[in-house]
């Protein structure tokens, strides 16, 4: 799984801190070295739980906002931002601990871990996550609206 990789490319390797170097396959070696195949698949529960209300919320406040526009293109990608940050706002809590649990080098709880963690360190990197997510959800659903109204005749 690619997730894991990036993760653990991103954080020098895992929880010990050692680095490796080598790149993705010396990497994925590693990791199946130490976990055995199944531990390209760390986190994934996480990964779920990040993915699926964040997707929810991501459609359904970009859908309530569309509804009080006008339509206009510049109303449509300010629904997507607000889509965007709901996205971000219910998944990077999960997102962090996905990232802790792929990058531990021994089985961690998801359950023991979104009890302990303090709220304030699961929003860390909030603003980045929104710096990056705002506008790509506002690109993404202006350009569909757009090519949709285009495609169907110009309603929506």
């Amino acid at each position: 799984q690619t997730a894991v990789l990036s993760s653990r490319g991103q954080h020098g390797g895992g929880a010990s801190g050692k680095k490796s170097s080598g790149g993705l396959a010396i990497c994925r070696a590693q990791i199946a070295r130490a976990g055995s195949i199944a531990g390209l698949w760390r986190g994934f529960p996480a990964a779920v739980l990040r993915d699926a209300p964040g997707a929810g919320c991501y459609y359904g406040v970009f859908e309530l906002a569309k509804r009080r526009t006008d339509g206009s293109l510049l109303q449509v990608a300010a629904a997507g931002a607000l889509g965007g940050a709901a996205f971000w706002t219910v998944a990077l809590p999960f997102d962090h601990v996905k990232s802790v649990i792929q990058c531990a080098d021994e089985p961690v709880s998801l359950a023991r871990l979104l009890r302990t963690t303090p709220l304030r360190r699961l929003y860390v990197g909030y603003g980045a996550a929104l710096l990056r997510g705002v506008p790509g959800a506002a690109v993404v659903f202006s350009v569909y609206d757009a090519v949709f109204r285009g495609l169907s005749g110009g309603t929506s």
